[in-house]
C-alpha cells in the first residue's frame, strides 16, 4: 500500500477545498450576473413605462433571492425599479407586507432602500402603511435610527412624514425629544427642529392666506348679493308704476276715458273721428225727420 506523507496529504487537501471555493465563487458570480441582468431588464421595462412587467419582473427575482443576494447592486436595484413601478400603479398600499415578504425581517432591509420606499410611500399619501412600517421600522433599528442613510431616513420621517403628511409638527418634535436624546444625536436633532419650525411658519403663512382668500370672497359674495336686492327693487317699482292721481272713473261726458286701468286722453285724430261720426249721425236723422213731414 502506498502511503502519503503529511505533506502531499495537505496538498491533495487544499486541492479538494481550493476546488469547492472556486465552484462556490464562480456559482455566486454566476447568480450575480444572473440577477443583474433580471435588474437591467426590469429597469427597461419602468423606462419604458411597461410598469406591469416592471413589476414583474422585479417582484418575481427578489423573491427568490437569498438575503445576501438582497444586499448587492443587483437586489438594491430591483428593489428600486419595484416600488417605482408599485408607485406608478397606484400599488402601495400594502409596501410593508410586500418589503416583509421580500426581506423577512424590516432589519434587513437595506439603507437605500428604505429611504427610497420611504420617499414614495410619503409622496404617494400611504398613511395606513407609512404608519405601519415606519412604527415597526423605527422600534427594531432605534439604536442606529439616526444613521440610517446619513440621517435622510429621519430627514424624511420626520418633516415629510409627520410634518407634510399627517401634519402632525408637536409630535415630530416630542419624537425628536425621545429618539435623539443623546449628546452625540444633539446636532442632527437640532437641525431637524429647525426644520420643524420653518414647516410651521410655512403652515401659519398658508393659513393667513386661505383665511384673506376667503374673506375677500365672502365679501365679493355679499356685494354681489346687495346690488342684485338693488337691482330688483328698482325693477319692482318700475313694472309695478306709480299710483295714477284722480284715478276715480269720470262720467261719459268727460274728455277721457279708462282702459285697463290706466286713464288715456283722447288725442286730435281721435276726437276729429268723432265729431265726424257724431255729425253724420245727427245729418241722417234730419233727413229722415224732414221726409216725415
Amino acid at each position: 500500500m502506498m502511503l502519503l506523507d503529511s505533506a502531499d496529504e495537505r496538498t491533495r487537501s487544499n486541492g479538494w477545498w481550493g476546488s469547492a471555493v472556486s465552484s462556490d465563487s464562480e456559482d455566486a458570480a454566476l447568480e450575480e450576473r444572473r440577477s443583474g441582468s433580471l435588474a437591467t431588464s426590469a429597469e427597461r421595462h419602468l423606462l419604458a413605462k411597461d410598469f406591469d412587467g416592471a413589476r414583474d419582473i422585479s417582484l418575481g427575482a427578489l423573491d427568490v433571492m437569498g438575503h445576501e443576494d438582497l444586499a448587492k447592486s443587483s437586489g438594491v436595484r430591483l428593489a428600486f425599479v419595484l416600488g417605482q413601478a408599485l408607485f406608478e400603479l397606484n400599488e402601495l398600499s400594502d409596501a410593508d407586507k410586500k418589503l416583509r415578504r421580500i426581506y423577512g425581517s424590516f432589519t434587513a432591509i437595506p439603507d437605500s432602500v428604505v429611504v427610497l420606499w420611504l420617499t414614495l410611500l410619503a409622496e404617494k399619501g400611504e398613511r395606513g402603511a407609512l404608519s405601519r412600517f415606519t412604527d415597526a421600522y423605527v422600534k427594531l433599528n432605534r439604536k442606529r435610527i439616526g444613521g440610517i442613510a446619513q440621517g435622510a431616513f429621519l430627514q424624511i420621517y420626520v418633516v415629510d412624514v409627520l410634518c407634510e403628511l399627517f401634519n402632525e409638527p408637536g409630535k415630530a418634535t416630542e419624537w425628536l425629544e425621545e429618539h435623539l436624546a443623546a449628546a452625540g444625536d444633539k446636532k442632527l436633532r437640532l437641525s431637524l427642529e429647525s426644520r420643524i419650525e420653518e414647516y410651521k411658519k410655512k403652515k401659519e403663512g398658508e393659513d393667513e392666506e386661505k383665511e384673506r382668500k376667503e374673506k375677500k370672497e365672502k365679501g365679493k359674495h355679499s356685494a354681489a348679493e346687495a346690488e342684485r336686492d338693488t337691482r330688483a327693487r328698482r325693477e319692482g317699482n318700475r313694472d309695478g308704476g306709480l299710483p295714477s292721481v284722480g284715478g276715480e272713473e269720470e262720467d261719459k261726458q268727460g274728455k277721457s276715458v279708462l282702459a285697463g286701468g290706466e286713464k288715456k286722453q283722447l288725442d286730435s285724430g281721435q276726437t276729429m273721428v268723432a265729431a265726424a261720426v257724431g255729425g253724420l249721425f245727427l245729418y241722417a236723422l234730419y233727413r229722415e225727420r224732414k221726409a216725415m213731414v
